[in-house]
């Protein structure tokens, strides 16, 4: 792994759609090999989520000094309709804010989700993310940058109900 490489931000384009699916692969095998094999299981997500995301401007890309991407995400500006209805704790407040979603690495450079978080905070808004509990490494990240666990929401997949963590971090001005 690389750890002085200069990682920058942008749009992800309909032509990155191959890298951005290998690096949905390596991310979706890492949690399998790491004890997190139902959060995105094997398949997860699906090609026409990420052309859809891309589309509506949600997606973006990290690239290193020679334009190779490194990363994705998606960042949801407004309400997340999964978000709405919250358990066993309550959001910090009710201020307008962004969702990060997707996030995930090739691996081969550190500061993946600093530079992803960076990006996010530049909207000067509070920040809603959610993790399985089986997720150890995001869990550790939004513990490390100052995310706070907020209570449990639940992601309906295929008509099936699944809980999450829910954790916020409030834009500090």
């Amino acid at each position: 792994m690389s750890k002085n490489t200069v990682l920058k931000v942008r749009l992800a384009k309909s032509e990155d759609l191959s890298v951005l699916l290998d690096i949905y692969s390596l991310a979706r095998s890492f949690m399998i090999k790491n004890g997190n094999p139902t959060q995105w299981g094997k398949f997860y997500p699906r090609e026409n989520i990420i052309v859809d995301s891309i589309k509506k401007k949600e997606t973006f890309v990290i690239v290193d000094k020679n334009g190779c991407i490194r990363g994705t995400y998606a960042l949801i500006l407004g309400e997340d309709p999964t978000y709405k209805t919250i358990k066993k704790g309550k959001w910090l407040n009710d201020k307008p804010y962004l969702t990060l979603h997707r996030c995930a690495s090739d691996f081969t450079n550190n500061g993946i989700f600093k530079t992803m978080l960076n990006h996010a905070l530049t909207y000067k808004l509070d920040i809603r993310i959610d993790t399985h509990k089986d997720n150890k490494v995001m869990r550790f990240l939004l513990k490390k940058y100052g995310f706070i666990q907020t209570g449990l929401i639940y992601v309906k997949e295929k008509g099936l109900s699944s809980t999450r963590l829910a954790f916020q971090k409030v834009f500090d001005k």
